[in-house]
């Protein structure tokens, strides 16, 4: 399970944390597994963990990016480590490809799914995304 929490002062205010927790007694206890702000800078107001996905292995982790609204999403992946236990890895950060004006509020709305041949696919939304003068 992951838990967001954009409103946690991580270096900045408001830039945000995420918790992991993981369960070995089907839902009984839980245990955190993991606690981490955003893998970038931190910047005021970026809300990181406004919204969560899972699937399988993999986290994305939506973020606002401040006052522009502009907005991003970091996937992280658990991995096993040589002592046999497990932890998170960043593995990408997902951004429109445009300038820091644009309000478009990227990574609002995500969804993770994983295929029967383990292939794993995200999309992503931006609700305020401006089309032709249009919202």
């Amino acid at each position: 399970m992951i838990a967001g929490a954009p409103f946690e002062d991580t270096g900045a205010t408001n830039n945000g944390k995420v918790y992991i927790y993981t369960t070995a007694d089907n839902g009984s206890s839980w245990t955190q597994q993991k606690a981490f702000g955003p893998n970038t800078t931190a910047a005021t107001d970026n809300q990181f963990g406004i919204q969560t996905k899972v699937s399988k292995d993999i986290v994305a982790i939506s973020a606002k990016t401040g006052s522009t609204n502009t907005g991003f999403v970091e996937v992280w992946e658990r991995y096993l480590k040589n002592d046999g236990t497990f932890d998170w890895a960043f593995q990408a950060k997902l951004e429109k490809n445009v300038g820091s004006s644009d309000a478009s509020m990227f990574g609002m709305q995500t969804q993770l799914y994983h295929d029967t041949d383990g292939s794993a696919y995200m999309a992503v939304g931006a609700p305020e995304e401006v089309n032709n003068n249009t919202i």
